[in-house]
């Protein structure tokens, strides 16, 4: 338990869920991108700079973090659809979607489904331009450049040390535990086929974008600004905020992702 969270263990019939609950007339929904790592783990350090009364809901999706891998096949629409009843049997009154990388994906299939949320944070979410069409400007040229010289032990690494870099050690050991031990039960061609699976579902749902109303703070590299300007995230009540210089700008800037939801809450301005 932290900061009042409990976890839990929930069985459905893709398979049990690992999440992390806090009640709460409002409550943050937290997603998290499609890495080996526990969401209320590395969100922890900006549920702790919130009021305790804000309700969390940090789910780890089947096949990640301290969940179980799969009873059965499934998409990613159908596991947006499973969460949502998750959320629901939460009976909160008003949902934030805070939603990291592949997060941002589910996002946008689980707020059509749902007629209590209040505003969505992106941070650096996939969206259908970075899939479909990539930009090749020279700031995206320099990261691929710069992925591409790393091996895969360089690559595996380079986490390491950012996880250590960014997070209290005691907190960073709990991480990267989890990571090691959720590696070493990843199955290649499973991994492959989520990968394919989230890759069709935005191809199948080209049209999908959040409510043109829904207030939404984009967080992104500066370099990637524009995109997310152009994105399917960006509605009408869109910000965007330019922090950080890797994709996982949570870990470096709980605080910038707090005010977002304090802003989203109507108690701060960004």
């Amino acid at each position: 338990m932290h900061n009042m969270l409990i976890d839990k263990k929930i069985k459905t019939v893709l398979g049990t869920y690992k999440v992390s609950i806090r009640s709460g007339e409002k409550m943050l929904v937290l997603l998290s991108g499609a890495a080996s790592f526990d969401t209320e783990q590395t969100f922890r350090p900006i549920i702790n700079l919130l009021p305790e009364n804000i309700g969390v809901f940090a789910i780890d999706y089947i096949n990640s973090g301290l969940s179980s891998t799969e009873v059965q096949p499934f998409d990613l629409v159908q596991e947006a659809t499973v969460i949502v009843n998750l959320i629901k049997k939460q009976q909160a009154k008003q949902i934030i979607l805070v939603g990291h990388s592949l997060g941002g994906l589910y996002a946008l299939h689980i707020v059509k489904q749902l007629d209590n949320v209040i505003g969505f944070i992106g941070i650096e979410p996939l969206n259908r331009e970075s899939v479909l069409n990539p930009p090749h400007g020279p700031a995206y040229r320099k990261v691929e450049m710069e992925v591409a010289k790393l091996s895969e032990e360089g690559k595996i690494q380079l986490v390491k040390d950012r996880v250590y870099e960014n997070f209290p050690k005691s907190l960073a050991d709990e991480i990267w535990q989890t990571h090691i031990l959720d590696e070493a039960r990843e199955d290649e061609v499973v991994e492959e086929k989520h990968r394919d699976n989230w890759i069709e579902t935005i191809k199948q749902y080209s049209e999908i974008m959040l409510p043109k109303t829904l207030p939404s703070i984009l967080i992104s590299q500066s370099f990637r600004a524009n995109e997310y300007r152009r994105s399917e995230y960006y509605t009408d009540n869109s910000v965007v905020v330019s922090a950080g210089n890797f994709h996982q700008i949570h870990w470096e800037h709980p605080d910038i992702v707090a005010r977002a939801i304090k802003t989203i809450l109507g108690d701060e301005v960004l």
